[in-house]
Order: structure tokens, then sequence, then C-alpha cells
């Protein structure tokens, strides 16, 4: 591709990205409007103190975000019509307190992942050791080949695991939390 077609396509993607989101240099803003409280959080589990925000939700913020290239800053307008009895302070809170919980389950779930790693790798090196007797003993040449298999497979599990898995999601995670400057919480009627 020449640079004429980079930069006329960098042109038509800023023109399009103007129509959907407030952009002033690199600063680029959003707004997502709910009726009540409840289209945004999890209805089912009942917090002591705290509301957990609907899976859904997540989901869709990462997919708007990831629409506009990396040199935006975000600034995210939240607006909820019905509050349901709860303060704008309470909302925000409980925003705040959701990137918690999802940085603590990102964090335990990369501690499983990555013991699953280890494990497959240990794996891996004893059908190795297996297979490396095989060849020097002249064992069956199919169950050689089935441990060759093996090995690498339990190797290429396990770097997937780490590589795409783990560090993956945590570069993906902390670039969206590092862009995402500001999120605002209004409570106006929807026209």
């Amino acid at each position: 591709m020449s640079i004429f077609n980079r930069k006329k396509l960098s042109q038509v993607r800023e023109e399009l990205l103007d129509e959907y989101y407030q952009i002033d240099g690199n600063k680029a803003t959003f707004s997502l409007n709910f009726k009540t409280l409840d289209d945004i959080v999890d209805e089912t589990f009942i917090g002591h103190k705290s509301l957990i925000l609907e899976q859904d939700f997540e989901e869709k913020l990462k997919e708007y975000i990831a629409l506009l290239p990396k040199k935006y800053e975000l600034t995210i307008n939240i607006n909820i019509e019905d509050t349901q009895g709860h303060s704008v302070d309470e909302i925000k809170s409980m925003f705040q307190n959701n990137r918690k919980l999802n940085k603590f389950k990102r964090l335990q779930s990369n501690s499983k992942k990555t013991g699953i790693a280890i494990a497959m790798t240990i794996i891996g090196s004893l059908f190795f050791l297996f297979y490396a007797l095989g060849v020097n003993y002249n064992w069956w040449p199919i169950l050689v080949e089935f441990l060759d298999i093996a090995c690498w497979v339990f190797y290429w599990e396990a770097v997937t695991i780490v590589f795409i898995d783990v560090l993956g999601e945590n570069s993906k995670t902390k670039i969206l939390q590092k862009r995402t400057k500001q999120i605002n919480i209004t409570n106006n009627k929807i026209e």
C-alpha cells in the first residue's frame, strides 16, 4: 500500500470517526444513554454495598473504545435517566469498585492460567524425555512419533496460554484503562 493510500485511508477513518465520536485533537468523547440503572447492572447479583456491572455492558464499552485508534484519550459520558434511588456519586463509586473487582478477577484468572501453563510445560517435558528414550532405545516408530507430537502440543498450548491469554489480555485491559481518562455519570432526562 502506498503512502498516499495510507494517508487517504487515515483521513477517511478520521472523517468517519467524527460522525460517531466528539473528537478534539487527541481526545475523543462518546456518550451512552440508559433509561434505568438496571440496564447496565447484573440484576441477578445483589451486592452487600455495591452492584456489579452487566458483562454485556462491559463488552459493549470495549467495542466502542476499540473502534478508536490508540492515539486518542477517552472521555465517556454515561447518562442514566432513572438511577433507581442511587445517587450519581454512588454510581461513580460502583464503577470504580467494578474496575477493582475486574482487576482482581483478571489477576486471579491469570494466576490459574499460569499454573496450567507450567503444568503443561512439565507434561510436555515428560513426553520429550520419553521421546528421547524412545529414539535412543529404538521403540516402535509410531510410539516415538506420538511422543514427539504430544510433546510439542503441550509446549504449544503452554505458550499460547501465556502469550495470548495472559499477556495479551493484560495488555489490552491496561491500554483501555490508560486511555480512559474520565468517566462522567449524569442523571438527565432522555428526550
